[in-house]
């Protein structure tokens, strides 16, 4: 009796090869890689019913490690703050800054950024007249308002690791 599935083994075969190898050199690329966690912290002042301005103050807080680093190593986290230029009418880079910390293979580092204060006054409305029938003028918004973050770690120059808060933030570094 002769086997109608032995030319389908074979291929099979074949293709599990294939994919096996395809896993051992993209592991073997892989080497010293970063795994990032960002969380992002905050706080405001909050406005009066009658102010329309507002002040926030973001800072990062960055976890990283590598289980894949074959000895110690230096590594450069950049961040950056992006913002809303409220009279441009475009998202700017804000703030930014690096550190480079020494990372231990399997060790996990924390990181805390430098903190960011975005203040802006929303667009709103003024009185210019009194009595029964009072005017108002519009009075369009101004300062720097949040937008995102990027973090990016490099060993030996190279990009190892990043993260975005959004993907336009993402489109923003790429671009650069």
């Amino acid at each position: 009796m002769k086997s109608t599935y032995k030319p389908l083994l074979q291929s099979l075969s074949a293709v599990t090869f294939v994919l096996v190898l395809a896993l051992g050199i993209s592991t073997s690329f892989a080497s010293n890689s970063i795994y990032l966690s960002v969380d992002m912290k905050g706080s405001h002042s909050p406005h009066s019913g009658k102010e329309s301005a507002e002040a926030h103050t973001r800072w990062l807080e960055i976890s990283a490690s590598s289980m894949s680093l074959t000895g110690p190593a230096k590594v450069t986290f950049e961040w950056h703050f992006f913002a809303d230029d409220l009279q441009a009418d475009h998202v700017v880079e804000h703030a930014k800054g690096s550190e480079v910390i020494e990372m231990q293979p399997g060790k996990t580092v924390e990181l805390k950024t430098k903190q960011a204060v975005f203040s802006y006054v929303r667009q709103h409305a003024e009185r210019v007249s009194s009595g029964r029938r009072a005017s108002y003028k519009r009075v369009e918004a101004t300062g720097s308002r949040y937008h995102g973050w990027a973090v990016r770690a490099l060993l030996d120059g190279k990009v190892v690791a990043e993260a975005f808060s959004s993907r336009d933030i993402a489109k923003l570094i790429e671009s650069r």
